[in-house]
């Protein structure tokens, strides 16, 4: 491993950046396709009800107005 990384500092600097840039891309689709995968399973095992139960939502209670502010003139 340490040859490897002597023959790489040894190399001219565009072709030690072309080695950088293909190892980024290489390192970056891995977890690409990884989260890809992760996500089609979190949505293949998705249960709304389940999700529904979890929201924390506040309750609203809606006060009940008197007859007389819900009747329209004629």
């Amino acid at each position: 491993m340490k040859n490897l990384i002597t023959k790489i500092q040894g190399l001219p600097e565009s072709k030690r950046k072309i080695i950088f840039w293909i190892l980024v891309i290489i390192i970056a689709s891995v977890l690409l396709i990884f989260n890809i995968k992760n996500a089609q399973n979190r949505f293949k095992n998705f249960r709304p009800e389940r999700f529904k139960e979890k929201l924390p939502l506040p309750k609203i209670e809606i006060p009940k107005l008197p007859e007389e502010i819900l009747k329209i003139p004629k």
